[in-house]
């Protein structure tokens, strides 16, 4: 493909000033500074790295603007209340008015997404902490969805005890590895 004289001959295909070979995204108009992506809210993550493509956000966030600490601090509080029958993947009672607590913050923020980790002890059989650890987070998000809120406004995933907080060897530090995360994005 030839370019223009005034290119010295090298192409431009979306003419945004920056030359193909040079161009990450050679068929859409962008930055030097994006190299030739679009940046829709000028963030600084071009549009196909953005999570919140049209709102103005922090490269740190993927693009995202910054959630509030005081939510941040909130949900990381209520998700030591999520509590399950031993082995199982049955709520005990009172873990729903922490859940609860989450769905009003979420009811709130309408941007707000969750991903929802499941994690378990090293104790038992690792094939099978890994499916209760799914099953736990599926419970939470579909108890999330039951309430209202928008299935693709979540996702849920299991890890068994591929990512424990503290050393299993004590009882202590297993109860604080068997444990549901919520993580928030927007």
């Amino acid at each position: 493909l030839a370019g223009r004289k005034e290119h010295f001959g090298c192409p431009d295909s979306d003419q945004d000033g920056i030359y193909d070979f040079e161009d990450k995204c050679p068929n859409e108009v962008g930055t030097l500074f994006t190299l030739g992506c679009a940046d829709d809210d000028k963030d600084g993550v071009i549009n196909t790295e953005d999570k919140c493509p049209n709102d103005y956000g922090l490269i740190d966030n993927k693009g995202c603007p910054e959630i509030e600490n005081s939510i941040i601090e909130t949900i990381n509080a209520t998700s030591k209340g999520i509590q399950f029958e031993s082995s199982k993947a049955v709520l005990k009672d009172e873990s729903y008015a922490e859940l609860d607590k989450i769905i009003l913050i979420l009811k709130e923020n309408a941007a707000l997404k969750i991903d929802i980790e499941g994690h378990t002890d090293s104790s038992g059989n690792e094939d099978k902490n890994l499916i209760l650890s799914q099953q736990r987070a599926d419970v939470c998000k579909n108890y999330f969805v039951e309430k209202g809120i928008d299935e693709d406004r979540i996702t849920s995933v299991g890890f068994g005890s591929m990512k424990p907080l503290v050393d299993n060897e004590t009882p202590e530090g297993r109860a604080k590895n068997r444990r549901i995360e919520f993580i928030l994005s927007k």
